[in-house]
């Protein structure tokens, strides 16, 4: 008896550690091979270094995830990324939610039919961080969060958005942002900037509920193997 209860103790405290390094991972980037799984809508997007860079600092300028490579079923999941601001006026919008169809915007008219949401991280001037949505075209902001307003140049941050149809967290360098009680209920994620030119690196996009199926499967045998050693 005493051994078994060693057994579950060292199972849930491996389960604890490990629970996020084994999520099922549904999306990933560190642009290795180039950036062909990206459509460009504005702005001069290359590789450079195993980077995802843009060059420019011209408005609105923007990079989407091609529909082709996005599950609608991803609907409860966590996007980690890191980004640097390279010069201009602002940091960064992290797009996330964006509908079927949608297009990648290259001017800001493109944006009036679109549905998504974005974090706008050190925005209007550097000075705000907000978390935006946009339904059809109309634009609103739902939470002014507390960190991101500033962000520095040639810096990497550490950007983590937890996102489902009920609820969406946003963290910053590991510090909490925001937190709302809504969310997309489907879509693609992205890059908009605004005079900014900027580097992205390390996408992951990670089942929200944690464990793979195949861990879990395993997890489960485990156990029962615990249970006969009664």
């Amino acid at each position: 008896m005493q051994s078994r209860n060693i057994t579950l103790m060292i199972l849930l405290l491996l389960i604890s550690i490990w629970t996020p390094i084994l999520a099922k991972t549904l999306f990933s980037e560190d642009f290795s091979k180039g950036a062909d799984r990206w459509n460009v809508g504005a702005g001069k997007w290359e590789v450079k270094k195993g980077e995802y860079v843009q060059s420019t600092t011209d408005t609105f300028l923007s990079s989407f995830v091609k529909e082709k490579e996005w599950d609608l079923s991803w609907i409860r999941y966590t996007l980690e990324l890191k980004a640097m601001k390279l010069g201009g006026n602002e940091g960064w919008d992290v797009v996330f939610g964006i509908a079927k169809g949608d297009k990648v915007p290259a001017v800001k008219g493109d944006r009036n039919t679109m549905t998504f949401y974005d974090w706008n991280i050190a925005g209007w001037g550097n000075t705000r961080s907000v978390l935006r949505k946009r339904v059809k075209g109309a634009g609103s902001n739902v939470f002014e969060a507390q960190v991101g307003k500033t962000v520095e140049n040639n810096k990497w941050y550490a950007i983590k958005i937890e996102v489902s149809p009920d609820k969406v967290v946003g963290y910053l360098n590991g510090e909490k942002g925001f937190e709302v009680k809504e969310g997309p209920a489907e879509g693609r994620i992205g890059f908009s900037l605004f005079g900014t030119s900027a580097a992205f690196d390390d996408i992951v996009v990670y089942d929200k509920d944690g464990l793979s199926v195949n861990l879990s499967e395993k997890l489960a045998t485990f156990w029962g193997q615990i249970r006969r050693q009664k």
